[in-house]
């Protein structure tokens, strides 16, 4: 009789201690006060410090971000943060497999991959700029309540993680809205997914340009109510379309050319060479050099070139 007392003793504590929040317990974990961090594993190994350091980062991109879209740091909590206790179970959370991270979801809040998976090697060093990807996702649902266009939200999310690029890009409206449709459906493949975030990011990086970022952000909140990709949002009194196209895109866009010409960077322009990419998806698109590049070819057989088809699509003082 005393064992079996003892034993609901000893299991009453332990469900006690599992209700508890992350932090509570045998162990301690960094949470500031505006991030609600979860393990889903209550009692990680003795001297894991890997999830108080997961804790940290997002609370850092919090205190980064939230000035930025206007929300004020006052001890409430703003974001919940699941820190998950395997990949797999990463996996049946979010449908994600090892190259991400972390996730954003709306009714969870910001999913991690296992603490210690996350604290090896190279993963450490990439999970900043992945948290402050997900968490402009997350302030982006806030502002514009979960109706913010698709391609503006992955757009916006490139460029707090850091992802600034130069040049510009020319887009006709209806490019736009075939781009928006897309996000909406599951990837025909990596090489149009990848295309598709540069394109978004491309377009996103020209509306901060023109317009201007407090412009923009200020703007979300009324952004669902002009579908199919918020085009006609209002922005610093003109709409989002004027921001993207302009009176005259050749003419805007001529002082740039040369800018950015002097910088190296190649600039892309017209519907030809977008209809050349979506013809083969095997062309991709390098973010980091802003080049149409073709993988067409194995790696052994060198450093990737511009594809030579698309070389008459640049823009060189001379429309294609």
């Amino acid at each position: 009789m005393k064992a079996r007392s003892t034993t609901r003793v000893v299991a009453a504590l332990l469900l006690a201690l599992a209700s508890l929040p992350a932090g509570a317990g045998g162990y301690q974990i960094h949470q500031c006060r505006e991030v609600r961090t979860s393990l889903e594993d209550p009692f990680p190994p003795l001297g894991d410090d890997s999830p108080e350091w997961v804790a940290e980062v997002v609370c850092e991109g919090v205190q980064q971000l939230a000035p930025q879209f206007g929300v004020r740091l006052d001890g409430r909590t703003l974001v919940d943060l699941l820190i998950c206790e395997s990949n797999e179970s990463f996996h049946r959370l979010t449908g994600k497999g090892p190259w991400v991270a972390a996730v954003f979801n709306p009714r969870v809040g910001i999913v991690t991959q296992p603490a210690h998976w996350l604290a090896r090697g190279g993963r450490r060093r990439e999970l900043g700029q992945t948290v402050l990807h997900e968490l402009t996702h997350y302030f982006v649902h806030r502002a514009s309540g979960g109706r913010c266009p698709t391609w503006l939200n992955e757009g916006l999310a490139q460029w707090f993680s850091g992802l600034h690029p130069r040049g510009n890009i020319i887009m006709p409206s209806a490019e736009i809205v075939k781009l928006e449709r897309r996000w909406r459906l599951p990837p025909t493949s990596i090489a149009v997914r990848r295309r598709d975030y540069w394109l978004s990011l491309q377009l996103t990086a020209k509306v901060i340009r023109r317009a201007g970022l407090p412009a923009l952000l200020e703007a979300l909140p009324a952004v669902g109510n002009h579908p199919p990709a918020g085009l006609d949002l209002e922005l610093a009194g003109r709409p989002l379309r004027h921001w993207l196209l302009g009176a005259d895109p050749g003419e805007q866009l001529a002082g740039a050319e040369q800018q950015d010409e002097r910088k190296g960077f190649e600039i892309l322009r017209g519907e030809h060479w977008l209809r050349q990419i979506e013809e083969d998806t095997r062309v991709e698109i390098d973010m980091k050099k802003a080049r149409v590049i073709d993988f067409r070819h194995s790696p052994a057989d060198g450093p990737t070139s511009p594809v030579p088809a698309l070389q008459g699509a640049r823009q060189r003082g001379k429309s294609p």
